[in-house]
């Protein structure tokens, strides 16, 4: 089962998928309902707007589709060209979706400052330091400017983003699995990013599909495996939340992800059991069933295998913002920078390995995590069996 808040899908190609689902708001009609489900029944007045937007939604779709094909055909020295403007691309039929006819193309035209990209880069090193370990992506920088299109898709996302746990609950004798969502996080205002200034490492260390490979080459990384799980009894009106962490990379990482749990209730106890021959813990507590309170927790993201990676740090963004401003970054170097870059690449120092892991990374996931905004229920496309399925 799942909740009412996430639909699971299983497929063989989550790619495909993925773009399936996209593309169907390419279909006028389809866009057209999406859009009233946003934003309200159609009027009169409105209808020839809704029409306009659909429309725009459905070009911005195509174009996408084509620059993350053109992609597939190209090397690391133009790849994040493509990915770029086809998550522009993405992004902007995202905006218009969410964004109502205050964000449509033609509004947007009229003033000078949306024409800009709504970031800004820099880089600090040279050619023959940028070919040592990670140099070039601790040099390269993104700039957050107040006006242009970054703003004007930011401003269009979920403020709410979603946590989800596997629930199984017990009623009757009966035991029933279900995934659905049990809290959520705030993404920032826009306006306190605003002229914020990121490095390029400092955005990666942040994305759960490179953890295993930073641990793999020597970072120091803030962040362990986990599940969180809720065990309701309705015979009994008692409800149990278990998290368990997996291999931290350090004993001192994990007491810093587990001092992120913050009960503002006396009364619930946390129960926090080690285990440090494996850098791995239990955090549990348990209360009435239905009880009310509020439980602050580490903050978390998928992997594209689904497997749920929690951070010491909060996040100020989702992570197709972090995505898409490395992506940003990575285009403005091979085209402004291309004998860096490319002397970059051919060093097959660390940081061009983990280019090799983000061009992927880009490729599978910004569709997914776009599609996923776009969407009014969370998805999930994968590959295998929901974790809580029983045969």
């Amino acid at each position: 089962m799942i909740g009412n808040n996430l639909e699971w899908i299983t497929t063989e190609n989550t790619h495909e998928e993925t773009w399936r689902r996209l593309l169907e708001y390419a279909n006028i009609e389809l866009a057209y309902n999406a859009i009233e489900k946003r934003h309200g029944k159609a009027t009169k007045n409105t209808k020839k707007n809704y029409l306009k937007q659909a429309e725009q939604i459905r070009v911005s779709l195509l174009q996408a589709k084509e620059y993350f094909e053109a992609s597939k055909y190209s090397s690391l020295m133009t790849q994040p060209n493509h990915l770029y403007y086809g998550s522009v691309a993405l992004t902007t039929a995202c905006m218009l979706l969410l964004g109502g006819g205050n964000k449509s193309l033609d509004l947007l035209r009229k003033d000078n400052r949306n024409s800009h990209h709504g970031l800004n880069f820099t880089f600090s090193s040279n050619l023959q330091k940028s070919k040592e370990n990670t140099n070039l992506l601790e040099n390269s920088f993104v700039q957050i400017f107040k006006n242009g299109h970054f703003f004007n898709w930011y401003s269009t996302l979920k403020k709410e983003q979603s946590n989800f746990a596997t629930f199984i609950n017990t009623e009757n004798g009966s035991t029933t699995r279900n995934f659905d969502k049990v809290g959520h996080y705030n993404i920032s205002d826009f306006e306190s990013l605003v002229n914020k200034k990121y490095s390029l490492i400092e955005l990666i260390n942040n994305l759960p599909d490179l953890q295993n490979d930073l641990n793999r080459f020597e970072f120091d990384i803030y962040s362990t495996r986990g599940q969180h799980k809720v065990f309701a009894n309705h015979d009994e009106k008692i409800q149990r939340q278990e998290f368990i962490f997996h291999s931290a990379q350090t004993p001192e990482v994990l007491d810093d992800i587990i001092s992120n749990f913050i009960m503002d209730d006396k009364k619930v106890k946390l129960r926090i059991e080690k285990h440090n021959s494996s850098n791995s813990c239990a955090v549990a507590y348990q209360t009435e069933l239905n009880y009310k309170y509020q439980l602050t927790y580490p903050d978390s993201r998928f992997t594209l295998d689904n497997d749920s990676i929690y951070f010491k740090d909060p996040f100020e963004t989702p992570e197709v913002i972090d995505l898409f401003m490395i992506n940003f970054a990575l285009s403005m170097m091979s085209r402004y920078y291309p004998d860096i870059w490319v002397s970059f690449l051919e060093s097959h120092c660390i940081g061009a390995k983990l280019v090799e892991r983000l061009v992927r990374i880009f490729t599978l996931k910004i569709p997914f995590l776009v599609l996923n905004q776009m969407s009014s229920e969370e998805i999930t496309i994968s590959n295998h069996k929901p974790p809580w399925h029983v045969n």
